[in-house]
């Protein structure tokens, strides 16, 4: 899909050639279609909306943004925590519903999602041990790890721990499945 919106809107649009202002409206253009091709539902449109503003601001902001200069870590948590934000619209049926959702992720109250996916601590605190583990482990497949044994029972654990969770929920369908 990222190709398609890339050749067959982002380009036709002019891309980036012409000029800053256009590139930033073609890119805010070019998401906001990508997230009604997604369903003819208001949040689509806003996922869409919201990733295309995300989009031109890290464009208009270039070298001049603050995060550039903070550690990567921190830069990969505020773009995954951005990220992870506009996803609960994509999947939410509502806009009530998405604020739901945030409001779980904020409060550790368990808000449940539309699809019956439950939010916890424990659900929240799985999430930041794997994120922290793919940041360390970022480059597994360029590279030759020698796992020792206690890094590959610490992993093991946590694949277990994450596959508890999601076993535990109720079934939620491929979301493509539902147009």
């Amino acid at each position: 899909l990222s190709y398609w919106l890339r050749d067959f809107l982002y380009i036709p649009l002019g891309g980036s050639k012409k000029g800053k202002l256009r590139t930033y409206f073609n890119l805010f253009i070019t998401m906001l279609l990508g997230g009604l091709w997604h369903g003819a539902s208001w949040t689509f449109v806003f996922w869409g909306a919201y990733h295309g503003f995300f989009l031109a601001v890290e464009r208009l902001l270039g070298d001049r943004n603050p995060l550039k200069r903070a550690p990567v870590f921190i830069q990969i948590m505020i773009t995954n925590f951005i990220v992870m934000i506009g996803w609960a619209f994509f999947r939410s049926s509502s806009f009530p519903a998405a604020a739901n959702v945030i409001k779980g992720l904020f409060t550790f109250s368990g808000g449940q999602h539309a699809s019956g996916f439950m939010l916890s601590p424990a659900f929240f605190i799985t999430t930041v041990i794997a994120v922290f583990a793919l940041i360390k482990f970022e480059n597994v497949f360029n590279k030759k790890w020698k796992f020792t044994p206690g890094v590959v029972i610490a992993l093991l654990i946590l694949f277990l721990a994450s596959m508890s969770l999601a076993l535990s929920q109720d079934y939620s369908p491929f979301l493509y499945f539902q147009f």
